[in-house]
């Protein structure tokens, strides 16, 4: 009779450790299956972004090397010209300075999406005789957007007509960032946050 209670208590005791085993496993099982969907959404979210989103930093680098372009393409519509004069954004859209793909029904906009303009100033003003050079606007950027773009690392050959950069962030009067001014061009990203604010324009002045 001891005997056979002894069976009946490691068989309790053994059904019970099953049960416990199979609950661990099974839970085991669903939490290995979740963490693998998880990951398989990630993944499959991530080839989809890439596939139909260009990343933020690609049209970033794009909007900075399309300053390039524009201060070339100006250069060379004016190259048998005496100055500037009568070059606004208007005039540059009608004369191909903007290529195809930055000019949306007839408004200019950049890589970003961001408004575009060129001329004389923050509001890219007509240039009249007298004016020095041009300039060259990107409105409404974010402070990423205005990080990057004012720290991008231009070549040398690709600044050589480059005098000045502007800042205008809402917050501090006009920044100027110049060759051998208090605040050099082409500044650090971690020196350009400083200055960048919620809502910026960036004006590249070219001579």
């Amino acid at each position: 009779m001891k005997n056979l209670k002894k069976y009946i208590l490691d068989l309790y005791s053994w059904l019970k450790a099953q049960k416990r085993y199979f609950k661990i496993e099974t839970f085991r099982q669903y939490k290995h299956w979740g963490l693998i969907l998880v990951v398989c959404g990630v993944v499959i979210a991530f080839i989809i972004g890439s596939i139909l989103l260009p990343a933020p930093s690609l049209k970033a680098k794009i909007a900075a090397l399309q300053v390039i372009m524009l201060a070339d393409n100006t250069q060379n519509f004016y190259r048998v010209k005496p100055n500037f004069w009568g070059l606004d954004t208007n005039s540059a859209l009608k004369n191909e300075i903007f290529p195809a793909d930055m000019n949306i029904n007839g408004v200019a906009l950049n890589a970003l999406g961001k408004p575009t303009l060129i001329g004389n100033g923050e509001n890219g003003d007509t240039i009249v005789p007298g004016v020095q050079g041009f300039d060259i606007v990107y409105k409404n950027l974010n402070r990423t957007q205005c990080v990057f773009l004012l720290s991008f690392p231009f070549s040398n050959e690709q600044t050589l007509a480059l005098s000045q950069i502007s800042l205008i962030n809402g917050v501090n009067d006009n920044i100027s960032f110049s060759w051998g001014g208090e605040l050099s061009l082409l500044p650090k990203p971690e020196f350009a946050k400083k200055y960048c604010a919620k809502n910026n324009t960036i004006i590249w002045h070219f001579e």
